[in-house]
């Protein structure tokens, strides 16, 4: 079992057409509501600070997508670098990503839905958060790297999704209470690509379409819910969990 496995076949044909057809209708309702706090799920893009060391990407999502989410009814948390544990590789989550549907990744947009499920190996005293902290550009060799702003995700507050900020930074999360050792989790992470998705030979050596994929920090305590006009605040910052590269799965 790997950490978060991209290398999956699509096969478009297997689409669940309600929840395809509602997650794109909320999407429109998140880009063109005139009262946002109505829209849920909501769309946050991967545009915030661009760093070039370890390697070149954004971290976290941009001040517009932050300014969304809050008004969509995402609570926001703050943390400390005393919290934020390393990048998961594999550390005490192990997820596993089953894809539900796509439409054609040969044509941009892409709407992508997918179902995570998780297990601990260990229990945690405080809330744990699994942290979306930037999409890797990392893919097979000879495939189109991503870039975080051509990555968005689709996420609800009533599924668990929060915002994290740490320092001047802000990241989409999903929030695990009580997590107990051995104890299964389940949530969906519903993408929208704007791209085509790179193709490259899968380990059986047969051309695949690869998600993008995600370094993904965990951080556990207690945490501070400040006043919605903070989170605002997003600039440049250092995320002090970078320095750990994680390695394609």
């Amino acid at each position: 079992m790997t950490l978060f496995c991209c290398r999956s076949l699509f096969r478009p044909s297997h689409r669940p057409a309600c929840r395809l057809l509602g997650w794109i209708g909320a999407v429109l309702l998140a880009v063109g509501a005139s009262h946002p706090a109505d829209a849920t799920p909501v769309l946050v893009t991967f545009d915030g600070p661009f760093f070039e060391d370890p390697a070149p990407r954004n971290f976290g999502i941009g001040e517009s997508s932050v300014a969304a989410a809050l008004e969509a009814g995402v609570p926001l948390f703050h943390l400390d670098a005393s919290q934020i544990g390393p990048a998961l590789d594999p550390g005490p989550i192990d997820i596993d990503q089953e894809l539900q549907s796509t439409t054609d990744p040969e044509t941009a947009p892409v709407v992508a839905l997918s179902t995570w499920t998780g297990v601990s190996s260990v229990s945690f005293a405080d809330d744990y958060f699994l942290i979306f902290a930037a999409v890797e550009p990392t893919v097979p060799e000879d495939a189109d790297p991503y870039s975080g702003p051509e990555v968005s995700l689709s996420i609800d507050a009533t599924l668990g999704w929060v915002l994290v900020q740490l320092g001047s930074l802000v990241f989409p999360s999903v929030l695990l209470e009580d997590l107990t050792a051995e104890e299964a989790f389940v949530f969906d992470v519903d993408y929208l690509i704007a791209r085509t998705l790179p193709i490259a030979p899968d380990e059986m050596g047969e051309d695949a379409f690869f998600l993008p994929q995600f370094r993904l920090v965990g951080a556990s305590g207690s945490a501070v819910i400040p006043e919605p006009s903070t989170a605002l605040l997003v600039g440049l910052g250092v995320l002090v969990c970078a320095a750990t590269r994680r390695r394609l799965a």
